[in-house]
């Protein structure tokens, strides 16, 4: 199951739904209200799953029998997510001819991880929807299946020439960057940025996460 899939069933839960079931076939999510009942005939309780309707990244929940609500325009990416992902993008640029060359099958995938992951942690199953909410500057399109960035993760592991190559070029060079990150909170409905994630005091609180920079 996707994590935002996860999350819509989490919200619905907590608003007091109850006997939701997400099924997955393929890359899509049906939703089930299941619920049990006495079968006489086996003397126990059988599972029913009653279909309801399915789930979409951008509209939500679609009914049974009913079509996406394709006037509902998906809330677009926020401008902070941009400004983020430019200056990020521009700290990577010298960076990415040493991963090209010392990484070739793994490039855009470190490439990625690095942009996503210097916000502050994120586990490998939600890298690929942090990185598809950054704008993608370089329309790269690295596999961020979770199996797949464990196996990028074990190879450039034991890669020791291309790891030493990239250090050795990060210790001979002649700039500084000295970076902050902070987050703030906010219950405010209309805060597109604000979103719960990690934080130190682990509050499970809508937060902006941001970034002071200086290059010297």
């Amino acid at each position: 199951m996707e994590p935002w899939a996860r999350c819509w069933l989490e919200d619905q839960r907590k608003a007091g739904e109850k006997c939701l079931e997400i099924k997955v076939r393929g890359a899509c999510h049906y939703v089930y209200r299941s619920t049990s009942k006495y079968d006489k005939k086996i003397k126990k309780g059988r599972k029913v799953s009653v279909y309801i309707g399915r789930l979409d990244k951008d509209y939500g929940f679609i009914p049974k029998g009913e079509k996406p609500k394709t006037n509902v325009i998906p809330v677009p990416h926020s401008v902070t997510d941009y400004g983020n992902s430019m200056i990020l993008h521009n700290m990577m640029g010298e960076l990415k001819p040493f991963l090209m060359k010392n990484f070739p099958e793994y490039w855009e995938e470190l490439y990625a991880m690095s942009i996503v992951r210097v916000n502050g942690y994120v586990p490998l199953k939600r890298i690929k929807d942090t990185w598809e909410d950054l704008y993608n500057l370089e329309g790269i399109k690295p596999n961020l299946n979770p199996s797949n960035l464990s196996k990028v993760l074990r190879e450039v592991g034991c890669d020791r020439f291309g790891q030493n190559e990239l250090f050795n070029h990060l210790k001979n060079a002649d700039t500084q960057l000295v970076y902050d990150l902070s987050s703030c909170f906010s219950r405010s409905m209309n805060i597109l940025q604000a979103e719960k994630g990690y934080n130190k005091d682990c509050i499970q609180v809508p937060q902006i996460n941001f970034a002071l920079s200086l290059w010297s």
